[in-house]
């Protein structure tokens, strides 16, 4: 199942020396951690109503606001998107960063959606959506703009969804950040700051959550940042923030591709 990933850029962009030899992926991988199920609702829910009465550590702490007017979530935090947004459909996921640029060296960060099936791998290399490939099969997810060089305030990366168009085969849209050449640059995203990803109600233009991802990721050159999967009949959004060292062919590999 190929897949053609140069699109004007260097014909190395995937190369080898960042595949899965790399090292794999760091932290358990790309296995669900964190909060289960619970989400931030249940937290929400065990405080409040609960109360210090009930609870001898007192009311779980409630999730504040971001400057965009969602709730701001840590890592491993589940939310319902559905659920708690009667009629929502289309999505806008912003993914933002900033760059380091250190020696005069560029950066170019690239956001990659990949939609999988029961088995967590994607039915097909076209079910990657990214820069070289901008729209899934089903019609449902469509990438927004490359940024090259990550520079200007508000979302560096968008990509829409429309829920409803996503096809019942597809269980999970998984999103990523790669540095593109980081291994021949020496880069890592140690380097990059302030990275986030945070959903939208399209509809209204209403942030429904962002997810600011701050850990120390010195020896990652891809994040794991964020999935939107379904649960029941109801989608959520998981906070997953995991570092990897594997580039952009490792992380297709790891997800069936190659």
């Amino acid at each position: 199942m190929g897949i053609e990933f140069n699109s004007g850029r260097p014909s190395n962009v995937l190369g080898g020396q960042g595949g899965i030899q790399q090292g794999g992926i760091q932290q358990g991988g790309i296995q669900q951690g964190g909060i289960q199920q619970g989400g931030i609702q249940g937290g929400i829910q065990g405080g409040i109503q609960g109360g210090p009465a009930n609870n001898p550590f007192g009311a779980a702490p409630v999730p504040q606001a971001s400057p965009g007017g969602g709730l701001v979530l840590t890592k491993g935090q589940k939310l319902d998107l559905t659920k708690s947004n009667a009629g929502l459909d289309f999505l806008k996921v912003g993914l933002g960063w900033d760059t380091n640029h250190l020696q005069g060296q560029s950066y170019d960060l690239d956001a990659e959606v990949f939609l999988l099936g029961q088995t967590n791998t994607v039915p097909t290399s076209s079910h990657i959506v990214f820069y070289n490939n901008l729209v899934s099969p089903d019609g449902s997810t469509r990438y927004k703009g490359d940024n090259r060089d990550g520079q200007g305030s508000g979302d560096d990366e968008t990509v829409e969804i429309q829920l409803s168009r996503v096809s019942l085969d597809i269980q999970k849209i998984v999103f990523t950040v790669t540095i593109d050449e980081a291994i021949r640059k020496n880069q890592n995203f140690g380097q990059v700051s302030n990275a986030y990803i945070r959903i939208v109600n399209q509809a209204n233009g209403a942030e429904i959550c962002r997810f600011d991802l701050s850990e120390d990721y010195s020896t990652s050159i891809s994040i794991l940042a964020g999935e939107v999967y379904r649960h029941g009949n109801e989608w959520k959004f998981n906070a997953v923030g995991t570092g990897l060292t594997l580039d952009l062919a490792g992380i297709c590999a790891h997800y069936g591709a190659m």
